[in-house]
């Protein structure tokens, strides 16, 4: 923590200082990706439409079953 927090950085938000400090302890790790490879990576559209659309239907579903157990939970303490 000495290594990183200086007095400029005092002022910061705590929560920005770690996000720093984890890639200065992942540094190995960060130095593999280029800036290209980044870019590139997001440049594709189509393949984070098809992830969203999955994530999207995943979601609906989760709402759906949950309003099924709630309907059975309720049709069950009413039968009581």
């Amino acid at each position: 923590m000495n290594i990183i927090k200086t007095r400029l950085w005092n002022k910061k938000e705590d929560e920005f200082l770690g996000d720093n400090m984890i890639v200065y302890i992942e540094k190995d790790i960060t130095a593999n990706f280029s800036f290209y490879s980044i870019i590139d990576e997001f440049q594709n559209p189509k393949e984070w439409m098809a992830i969203l659309e999955i994530c999207v239907i995943s979601f609906i579903v989760i709402v759906i079953l949950n309003y099924v157990f709630i309907f059975i939970v309720l049709v069950t303490v009413i039968n009581i």
